[in-house]
């Protein structure tokens, strides 16, 4: 029984040590894991056989399908999502733990719709304790437990439960693999290895390091999983779960009298502003959608066909295949009618009924790095994400490969299709740019049942202090204080963000220029002047399609014994320049009256 009360009970137990635990389920602060797989290999045989969406948990009957494999979880299909639930102990007054209740499908995460499950008694949980998880607010990706155990107010011990503990029509208990194995003779041979190669490493470390880096320069294939929404579903599932997720976090901070952060206040308008925009929303979504176009056969696999040491060299490989295929977009649009069969297209404008009468286009506009204006929205965490979608109507994910290289994602969709005279394969392609700011290695994967493939990763920044959405959805950063940043030390300033610790210098030339620096040695410099009483707060700067814009709002209130009045300043400024630049790559700081903007350049002169 568990026994520790201590905030750091969670570290105390080694990991998947058996457990039992009484108590009840706190439901009304469920959060979920995910999305995840259904962890099958596991259970009874018979389970998945029910066929129900909430598969409730069936006897025990005959051997267990159990596979041997690794101490860690694996996903396998179907998609769906894991269920954590407060508990408390009932031995414990007052103090509550994680469950991992199991799995339940994506059709079912509202517990309402599994409400047979939702037990109100006390009830006894057997499992296994879990450590967070090394990957990245009460939508989960992974198991953070310290995050979860704060949000949710509970000691951090986390329990996976086990399918016995399943209640019928509850989520599916037993999603923990354990398969500890005796690692003595590893170890022995590892050490005598070690110990007879030192000579030999010591002299080819040189070659190693080049291993190595190439090792860490192939690409990296990103599995792609079913959804059985369409995209607008999923997308007002997101908006949904942010509305709920931060209308309790918001409620809670009121009872506690904290202070509403000022990120919380971003999402509240974010969501406020998409139920607005429903319309334009979805139509912006479906028109910045990326269309295959035919694979040259030359170019099958440009991941693993590039050798250059030089960065510049490396990007210049990347934009000059975005141009190569977006003229071959072009020419494919420009056609009356398909010269090839329906079935051997994802893009055709005479059947274009999924995305009505839209036309995705992304990549058309603004060059090739046009998409990065569109490029960074809201995830299921109320977290920033890079966000891609792809036109794959006529394919299954089992026919799509998403490879991720440094900077590089190639989507490649092949298929054999059975004709009167044989066979008939088709075999489409597109590559888009990944900026330095995204965390290339949580990139998911799902298509969506109208033919949309969803391509989405975090980035790599969790400091959102500087982060705004405006009025129409559109992600702006707020500058720095130049004064602030002239006064930190130069340990506080190698402490600060290194893109953004420098002070930037105003030259006095308005509008953009192009300095030296960067990974192509060019670097944007742009000085806009501001008009008196802006602060940083009041700024924001944005990325559109070859321009940057800064906006300003100055709000003034003015109370009198028997009137309230406020003033509001706002002002716009544009200025064209030569590429669309990642927003999270800017630097900008206000020194008086001017502000300053830096940005690198990838694309060569």
């Amino acid at each position: 029984m568990f026994h520790r009360s201590r905030a750091s009970a969670s570290l105390d137990l080694p990991e998947y040590t058996p457990i039992t635990v009484r108590g009840r389920f706190d439901h009304s602060r469920e959060v979920l894991i995910g999305p995840r797989s259904l962890i099958d290999d596991m259970l009874p045989v018979g389970v998945l056989e029910s066929g129900s969406k909430v598969m409730a948990p069936i006897p025990r009957s005959g051997k267990s399908t159990r596979r041997q494999r690794s101490a860690q979880s694996q996903p396998t299909s179907p998609v769906g999502y894991f269920v954590v639930t407060p508990f408390h102990l009932a031995d414990r007054p007052g103090q509550s733990i994680l469950v991992n209740r199991g799995w339940v499908h994506l059709d079912v995460r509202d517990p309402a719709t599994r409400a047979a499950g939702q037990v109100k008694e006390t009830v006894e949980i057997s499992g296994y304790v879990r450590y967070p998880e090394a990957r990245p607010q009460l939508q989960y990706y992974s198991r953070q437990v310290n995050d979860m155990a704060k949000n949710l107010d509970t000691l951090p011990l986390f329990i996976d439960a086990t399918y016995d503990s399943s209640t019928m029509g509850g989520p599916i208990g037993g999603q923990t693999r354990v398969n500890l194995r005796n690692e003595h003779m590893s170890y022995i041979i590892t050490w005598f290895s070690l110990a007879t190669s030192a000579r030999s490493q010591t002299m080819s470390s040189g070659k190693q390091e080049e291993q190595q880096q190439s090792e860490q320069s192939k690409p990296i294939s990103i599995p792609v999983h079913r959804d059985t929404r369409n995209l607008e579903q999923k997308h007002r599932d997101l908006v949904s779960n942010l509305q709920r997720t931060y209308q309790l976090k918001r409620t809670k901070s009121e009872n506690s009298q904290s202070p509403h952060s000022e990120w919380q206040k971003e999402i509240d308008q974010w969501v406020e502003c998409t139920n607005r925009l429903w319309s334009d929303v979805m139509r912006r979504m479906r028109q910045n959608a990326f269309v295959l176009v035919p694979a040259d056969t030359s170019e099958n696999d440009p991941l693993c066909m590039l050798d250059t040491s030089s960065p510049k060299e490396y990007l210049q490989a990347i934009l000059s295949r975005m141009d190569r295929q977006t003229e071959s977009l072009r020419r494919q649009m420009s056609q009356p009618r398909p010269t090839q069969p329906q079935y051997m297209l994802t893009y055709d404008k005479s059947h274009d009924g999924i995305f009505g009468p839209i036309v995705p286009e992304g990549g058309v506009d603004g060059g090739p790095l046009g998409f990065l204006k569109d490029a960074f929205q809201l995830g299921e965490e109320g977290k920033v994400k890079f966000h891609l979608h792809f036109d794959a109507r006529g394919y299954e994910p089992e026919h799509i490969q998403v490879k991720m290289r440094k900077n590089w994602l190639t989507v490649l969709a092949k298929k054999s299709v059975k004709t009167a005279d044989g066979r008939s394969s088709s075999e489409y392609c597109r590559t888009v740019y990944v900026p330095d700011s995204v965390d290339e290695s949580q990139f998911e994967c799902l298509m969506t049942a109208d033919g949309v493939l969803v391509i989405e990763a975090p980035i790599k920044r969790d400091d959102y202090q500087k982060v705004k959405f405006d009025h129409d959805l559109r992600l702006g950063i707020k500058p720095q204080s130049g004064p602030q940043m002239e006064q930190l030390s130069i340990h506080e300033q190698a402490e600060a963000n290194t893109a953004q610790r420098s002070t930037l210098q105003v030259t006095g030339h308005t509008g953009p220029t192009v300095l030296e620096g960067g990974p192509t040695k060019r670097l944007l410099h742009v000085e806009i002047p501001v008009e008196p009483g802006f602060e940083t707060d009041d700024l924001s700067v944005l990325v559109a399609a070859n321009r940057i814009l800064v906006t300003g709002r100055h709000e003034v209130n003015e109370e009198k014994d028997v009137s309230h009045s406020s003033c509001v300043r706002e002002f716009t400024r544009s200025y064209t320049v030569s590429e669309t630049v990642d927003p999270f790559s800017m630097v900008s700081q206000l020194h008086g009256d001017v502000l300053v903007v830096e940005a690198p350049l990838l694309q060569s002169e």
